[in-house]
């Protein structure tokens, strides 16, 4: 075990982020997606929990015209080369989560760009993802005003609307893009999200099953029904539809680490220690921005009895966001096994003052 722990951490805090993805194009919007580096899923071959096989498997005002007629070829394609330099860099930064980055660089490209509908709902999801949400609003407002049963438009305003916390408009613009767009599964998957966070687990699971009716590879409505399934107590099928999402995700979706940390979480409840660290290091490789990815992995480590090495990732998860009050508390159980009182009183300080933070902000 020690080896493969060890293995993990070298490969979790050395192996850097590799770009890739789809930029952007005329026909369709950004992809957003960055390569990592898991090269096998070789420790779940077997399932001992279940004696089951692991599947291997500012707003902007007007969209900018078109180069008119009257411009000459060789002035078009310079406004084309432009174009395609603009989609490069703004694929690169999107390998590295710089939102922000992304959306400087797409409202340049709006100027630049013939396709303005793609570029303008990409800047919409890189505004939202920024968490500019009253820019990524106006620029998906422009795109509505021109036609207002745009789906994607609307699914990704419902997208923003649920980040705001606005969530009967959320649910009224996922609605209203199931109507628009009657076999698009994503808008029942984002649906489903909304009903799951609203802990109303029996339509969100109605709507992640639709979702994967129209499209048996929607892998995140997979993760929504491990999610339901382990909410209702049915665990058998709770980890049944999380392997089922990651043999679609581990090799076609690289940069989606949402379902490794859930996953992780549920194992973690059934003493699952190494199996559970090894899909949040996973996690961690993916988006090495979350630090919800290297706290599950400290607390596996913690549990497993690797004390020492558990400090580091809770360590990180802690510098990433100081509000977190989750790693202070496993920080804290962890200085008190290695002798440590003074460190470990300090971590339980601060996880009980940012818990009493979090539960006043919450009422």
């Amino acid at each position: 075990m020690q080896a493969g722990l060890n293995t993990h951490v070298i490969r979790a805090f050395w192996t850097g982020l590799r770009t890739g993805g789809r930029c952007f194009t005329s026909a369709a919007t950004t992809l957003f997606r960055s390569v990592a580096f898991w090269a096998c899923l070789a420790w779940a071959a077997s399932f001992p929990l279940f004696g089951q096989a692991f599947p291997v498997q500012s707003s902007v005002a007007a969209i900018p015209l078109a180069p008119t007629p009257a411009k000459s070829v060789a002035s078009a394609t310079a406004d084309q080369d432009s174009c395609e330099m603009l989609q490069r860099r703004s694929s690169v930064l999107l390998a590295t989560r710089d939102y922000a980055g992304v959306t400087n660089v797409l409202q340049t490209a709006l100027g630049a760009c013939t396709d303005h509908r793609a570029v303008l709902l990409a800047l919409a999801k890189a505004q939202m993802l920024s968490r500019q949400f009253d820019r990524a609003l106006a620029s998906l407002n422009t795109l509505l005003t021109a036609n207002p049963v745009d789906a994607d438009a609307l699914m990704t305003q419902g997208e923003v609307y649920y980040l705001a916390s606005r969530y009967l408009d959320a649910k009224g613009s996922l609605q209203a893009a199931i109507s628009a767009a009657p076999t698009e599964a994503e808008p029942h998957y984002l649906l489903g999200r909304l009903y799951y966070s609203q802990s109303n687990v029996k339509d969100a699971t109605a709507e992640f099953q639709e979702a994967l009716k129209l499209n048996a590879k929607s892998y995140k409505s997979y993760d929504g029904l491990g999610l339901c399934y382990e909410n209702q107590g049915e665990i058998e099928l709770a980890a049944q539809s999380y392997m089922k999402g990651i043999a679609l995700v581990y090799k076609d979706y690289p940069s989606y680490d949402t379902i490794y940390a859930d996953f992780a979480e549920y194992l973690l409840r059934y003493g699952k220690n190494q199996k559970a660290f090894d899909l949040a290091a996973e996690a961690a490789s993916r988006n090495p921005k979350e630090p919800r990815n290297f706290f599950l992995a400290g607390k596996a480590l913690y549990k497993a009895g690797h004390l020492e090495q558990s400090l580091t990732w809770l360590g990180k998860a802690v510098a990433m966001d100081r509000n977190y009050p989750d790693p202070h508390y496993v920080l804290g159980q962890a200085y008190t096994k290695l002798g440590n009182k003074d460190e470990a009183g300090r971590e339980i300080a601060a996880f009980q003052k940012l818990s009493q933070i979090k539960t006043n902000a919450a009422r």
